[in-house]
């Protein structure tokens, strides 16, 4: 479990707390949920292409997954609450996109202007 190993490394190494760190899964509800877990432990999460711009720009790429029944977590931005709401009902029977189902292309634009803004 690498959100597992994640956290125990963010709690042993306090340097680690001064980086900011890129989260990238997939835009589902469970997704955002580990986003919230990696968030509680440390604040200096980025999420990578989990937003709203990257589900409607790939909303064709969409499948439908078993549920991931649970509350919205306290940990999410306003917008990231949203997305959690609109996946929970499903857009046309869809409610999860999948970080594999993204063109590589678009991949690595977005992770190369993540890199070079740090």
């Amino acid at each position: 479990n690498h959100l597992g190993t994640l956290r125990c490394r963010m709690g042993e190494e306090r340097p680690f707390h001064q980086k900011t760190v890129g989260y990238f899964g997939d835009i589902d509800t469970e997704g955002l949920a580990m986003l919230a877990d990696a968030r509680a432990n440390h604040s200096n999460i980025k999420p990578l292409m989990m937003n709203q711009a990257t589900l409607d720009a790939y909303q064709d790429h969409m499948v439908t997954a078993t549920a991931y029944n649970q509350t919205q977590p306290v940990n999410l931005t306003d917008d990231e609450k949203n997305l959690f709401d609109l996946l929970e009902t499903g857009l046309k029977g869809k409610n999860r996109l999948e970080q594999e189902r993204l063109p590589p292309d678009y991949i690595n634009k977005h992770l190369i202007e993540w890199l070079n803004s740090s």
